[in-house]
């Protein structure tokens, strides 16, 4: 099968009849000459083969890509030996039993070190499962599952690198947004290092991406919450017209102004929470205040009106609603007006009534002295 022997064989089987005997020596001389040659290169093939098999450990022979082309090895030599195949066939599967034997190394020697290669991303989920994927390979696995093992978990890696630069930059950002004011507030403190935590555990390969972006958005949120908080603080006072001098108002106003430097977001919420509470409060009992003094304004007569107490009561009533409208007073000295002008128009209208029948009680003393004088003075009212 050997190509000069072939060749060698052809050029015999091929001469001419007449062929001289010199002719025919020197064409047996070739195949003699091509023999040896191919003598000299099956043993030189054989030898790259034992070297080929030698290489094949008892850990590679389980390996079904290394065993294939050590079969196919095998038969390649046999071939040969059996005069059905070439030397070239020899080396060409010695070749490849080579490069089988390497990759497979490789593959193994990755395979042995691939746990070591995975920080600071080892606790990302995707490099977790094409490690364990690694890990969970059976033991007569081809090179070729190996290397797509490999290679799912180098993908995984710079999927989990990507992932960690977007956030460590989100991270980086959700500080930035950290004023030196903000920073005093004990929320955004704690919020700020639990992100830088989540930063360092995922740095020393003891946490995720995903831990960096969630407490980066936990800080941002805090960030939020607390401007929010601080000003409404800032405006908190300008908000409570027409009912600053209401007490509920007043106290809770007062608990904002007090409240400490470093007092946490919730207190400030709970405190701006206290003050629209009060001022809710303060609304209705205002409305209830008006009403009452809506209801006062109406008991007051047109001859009523000319009653020097009663007119004095409604103007006091009017001064409270106004003062208070004004955010000068409060409910309750709307309130003590209204009661006031009713307790003037009931005064007024018992004295009026009385007025009226006070000649019909003078009986049996009209016309004494006294009494006359007394009953002319009311008459003369």
């Amino acid at each position: 099968q050997e190509p000069g022997v072939e060749q060698a064989l052809s050029d015999i089987n091929t001469l001419p009849t007449n062929a001289t005997t010199e002719q025919k020596q020197d064409a047996l001389t070739a195949l003699n000459t091509a023999k040896e040659a191919a003598a000299k290169t099956r043993e030189d093939a054989n030898n790259v083969a034992a070297n080929a098999k030698k290489s094949v450990t008892t850990d590679l022979a389980s390996n079904p890509t290394v065993a294939e082309a050590a079969t196919a090895l095998q038969k390649a030599v046999d071939d040969a030996a059996g005069d059905q195949g070439t030397s070239a066939e020899i080396t060409a599967a010695a070749d490849k039993l080579t490069d089988a034997v390497a990759a497979a190394t490789t593959a193994d020697e990755a395979i042995k070190k691939a746990a070591t290669t995975t920080s600071p991303y080892s606790q990302e989920p995707g490099v977790e499962q094409a490690l364990s994927d690694i890990n969970t390979l059976p033991t007569n696995a081809t090179t070729e599952q190996k290397q797509d093992a490999l290679t799912a978990l180098s993908t995984a890696k710079e999927a989990a690198a990507k992932s960690r630069a977007d956030a460590n930059n989100a991270a980086t950002n959700a500080k930035n947004s950290v004023t030196t004011e903000l920073a005093n507030n004990p929320t955004v403190a704690e919020a700020a290092t639990a992100l830088q935590k989540a930063v360092d555990d995922a740095a020393g390969d003891q946490g995720t991406s995903a831990e960096i972006t969630a407490a980066a958005e936990k800080l941002t949120d805090a960030v939020v919450a607390a401007t929010t908080a601080d000003e409404a603080i800032k405006k908190a006072a300008t908000t409570t017209s027409p009912y600053s001098q209401e007490p509920g108002v007043e106290q809770a106003l007062s608990d904002i102004n007090t409240l400490p430097t470093n007092a946490t977001t919730e207190q400030k919420q709970d405190a701006l929470t206290a003050l629209s509470t009060a001022k809710e409060a303060a609304a209705k009992s205002r409305e209830d205040a008006n009403n009452a003094a809506t209801n006062a304004k109406k008991s007051v007569t047109t001859d009523l009106a000319s009653n020097p107490t009663v007119a004095e009561a409604a103007t006091a009533l009017q001064k409270a609603v106004d003062d208070a409208a004004g955010d000068q007073g409060t409910s309750a000295e709307i309130t003590a007006a209204a009661e006031k002008l009713t307790d003037a128009v009931a005064a007024a209208t018992t004295a009026d009534e009385a007025i009226k029948k006070a000649a019909t009680t003078t009986s049996p003393y009209s016309q004494e002295p006294g009494v006359e004088q007394a009953l002319s003075d009311i008459n003369t009212l």
